[in-house]
Protein backbone atom coordinates (compact mmCIF):
# COMPACT_ATOMS: atom_id res chain seq x y z
CA UNK A 1 0.00 0.00 0.00
CA UNK A 2 1.39 3.35 -1.00
CA UNK A 3 1.58 6.31 0.98
CA UNK A 4 -1.27 7.91 -0.88
CA UNK A 5 -3.55 5.01 -0.50
CA UNK A 6 -2.34 5.25 3.49
CA UNK A 7 -3.79 8.43 3.90
CA UNK A 8 -7.09 7.79 2.38
CA UNK A 9 -7.80 4.74 4.74
CA UNK A 10 -6.44 6.57 7.48
CA UNK A 11 -8.55 9.23 6.49
CA UNK A 12 -11.87 6.83 6.16
CA UNK A 13 -11.00 5.46 9.38
CA UNK A 14 -10.74 8.63 11.03
CA UNK A 15 -14.12 9.80 9.72
CA UNK A 16 -16.05 6.67 11.00
CA UNK A 17 -14.66 7.03 14.76
CA UNK A 18 -15.54 10.61 14.47
CA UNK A 19 -19.39 9.60 13.35
CA UNK A 20 -19.52 7.11 15.54
CA UNK A 21 -18.67 9.30 18.69
CA UNK A 22 -21.67 11.88 16.95
CA UNK A 23 -19.08 14.26 16.55
CA UNK A 24 -19.08 17.07 13.66
CA UNK A 25 -15.76 17.68 12.35
CA UNK A 26 -15.77 21.13 13.87
CA UNK A 27 -16.00 19.70 16.96
CA UNK A 28 -13.43 17.17 16.73
CA UNK A 29 -11.80 20.34 15.72
CA UNK A 30 -12.09 21.95 18.97
CA UNK A 31 -11.03 18.76 20.84
CA UNK A 32 -7.87 18.50 18.67
CA UNK A 33 -7.18 22.57 18.70
CA UNK A 34 -6.72 22.28 15.13
CA UNK A 35 -9.11 23.93 12.27
CA UNK A 36 -12.12 21.71 10.58
CA UNK A 37 -10.36 22.72 7.35
CA UNK A 38 -7.66 20.38 9.00
CA UNK A 39 -9.90 17.62 10.03
CA UNK A 40 -11.70 17.71 6.15
CA UNK A 41 -8.13 17.17 5.15
CA UNK A 42 -7.25 14.26 7.11
CA UNK A 43 -10.96 12.77 6.48
CA UNK A 44 -10.17 12.71 2.73
CA UNK A 45 -6.50 11.52 2.59
CA UNK A 46 -4.90 14.87 1.68
CA UNK A 47 -2.88 15.83 4.41
CA UNK A 48 0.88 14.83 5.86
CA UNK A 49 0.50 14.90 9.70
CA UNK A 50 2.39 14.50 12.66
CA UNK A 51 2.64 12.39 15.78
CA UNK A 52 0.92 14.83 17.57
CA UNK A 53 -2.04 15.44 15.79
CA UNK A 54 -2.64 11.73 15.54
CA UNK A 55 -2.58 11.06 19.61
CA UNK A 56 -5.03 14.44 19.51
CA UNK A 57 -7.31 12.80 17.40
CA UNK A 58 -6.91 9.39 18.87
CA UNK A 59 -7.55 11.33 22.18
CA UNK A 60 -10.33 13.27 21.51
CA UNK A 61 -12.18 10.05 19.88
CA UNK A 62 -11.21 8.07 22.55
CA UNK A 63 -9.86 5.17 20.84
CA UNK A 64 -5.74 4.11 20.89
CA UNK A 65 -3.60 5.22 18.41
CA UNK A 66 -3.47 1.90 16.79
CA UNK A 67 -7.15 1.50 16.46
CA UNK A 68 -6.59 4.90 13.68
CA UNK A 69 -4.44 2.59 12.23
CA UNK A 70 -6.60 -0.78 11.40
CA UNK A 71 -8.06 -0.29 8.09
Amino acid sequence: MDNSRRRRAFGAKTCALRCEAGLTRCELAELTGTSAARIEEVEKGQADMGFDLICQLARALNVPVRDLFEF
